[in-house]
C-alpha cells in the first residue's frame, strides 16, 4: 500500500534470544520492557527480527526447561522470524571483522602473550547484520557479565562498517502534540477580500474616485481687431458667406507700394 512506512529491520543476537525465552530478570526494568516490546511491535508487523542459522546451535547449547524448549520451538517456527544462512560473503566479512578487533601478541615461539579476539559466533553475528543492513543490532553483551570484548563499544563502527549496536531498550510511544498555548481567535482574512470595519470603525478609507468623461476644450484662435470691428458694424454677427469666410488681418500681409512717379 502506498505511503504505508516499511518495517524497521531488527538483529537479535543469541543472548537476546536467550534473555527472552528464559524471561531472565537479572537486567534492568528497561531492558526487559524493552524486549517485550520488539516482540509486540514483530506480532503487529511493525518490525520484523533477523538472526543468523548459528542462533539455533548456540541457542540449543543453554540449560533450558521444557516450557522454555516450546517456546523457542514456536518462535523460531515462525515463517515471519528472517533466519540466514552463512555463505562466502558472510564468512569473508566476519573474518575482516576478526582481524579488525585482533589485539593478541605472541613470543617469539608463537605462544600467546596478550590480547584479544572476538569470537567466531560474534563476528558472524555482527557479519549477518551488516551485509542485510538491518536498523539496529540488538545485543546484551557487554550489558552485565564481562567479557573479552565488548560488542556495544563497537556501535557506529564495525571494521570500517556502520552498524548501530544497542541494548534493547523500552522506547514510550510519541505523545499527542499539544495546541499553541495562546488559541488563535477567528480566521485571517483573504489577501483580496474586502475587509467589512463598520460604522464604529476608526480606519480611514481614502476616497473613491469615480472616472467621469470631459467633453475636450478646444483653445480659439485669437480675434484680431479688424474682426472685432467688422462684428460690431454688422450688429454682431456677419451675412451669408461672409459668416463662414474668415477675415484676414491686412496688417500681416507686406503692404506693397506703387513706384512713386
Amino acid at each position: 500500500m502506498a505511503g504505508r512506512r516499511a518495517p524497521r529491520k531488527i538483529y537479535w543476537d543469541t543472548c537476546t534470544f536467550l534473555a527472552w525465552i528464559k524471561q531472565e530478570t537479572c537486567w534492568s526494568e528497561d531492558i526487559i520492557k524493552g524486549i517485550e516490546q520488539i516482540v509486540e511491535q514483530f506480532l503487529a508487523k511493525e518490525v520484523v527480527i533477523l538472526t543468523s542459522v548459528i542462533t539455533l546451535a548456540e541457542i540449543l547449547q543453554s540449560n533450558m526447561t521444557i516450557e522454555q524448549k516450546d517456546k523457542f520451538a514456536r518462535a523460531f517456527s515462525d515463517p515471519r522470524l528472517q533466519l540466514i544462512d552463512v555463505d562466502r560473503r558472510i564468512s569473508s566479512k566476519a573474518a575482516t571483522i576478526r582481524q579488525d578487533c585482533d589485539t593478541r601478541t605472541f613470543d617469539a615461539d608463537g605462544s600467546k602473550k596478550s590480547g584479544s579476539i572476538m569470537a567466531m559466533g560474534d563476528a558472524l553475528h555482527l557479519a549477518t547484520a551488516i551485509h542485510f543492513n538491518v536498523d539496529e543490532f540488538q545485543t546484551l553483551d557487554g550489558a552485565g557479565k564481562a567479557k573479552r570484548l565488548d560488542l556495544l563499544r563497537l556501535d557506529g563502527n564495525v571494521a570500517l562498517s556502520r552498524l548501530a549496536i544497542k541494548q534493547p531498550k523500552y522506547l514510550p510511544p510519541p505523545g499527542a502534540l499539544e495546541g499553541p498555548l495562546i488559541p488563535i481567535v477567528g480566521s485571517q482574512q483573504g489577501l483580496f477580500e474586502q475587509v467589512d470595519c463598520g460604522k464604529d470603525s476608526e480606519v480611514e478609507h481614502a476616497p473613491i474616485i469615480e472616472h467621469e468623461e470631459q467633453t475636450p476644450v478646444v483653445s480659439a484662435a485669437p480675434v484680431s481687431a479688424l474682426e472685432k470691428s467688422a462684428v460690431a458694424v454688422s450688429g454682431g454677427e456677419t451675412k451669408g458667406a461672409e459668416k463662414s469666410m474668415p477675415i484676414q488681418d491686412p496688417s500681416i500681409h507686406e503692404t506693397i507700394k506703387p513706384d512713386e512717379a
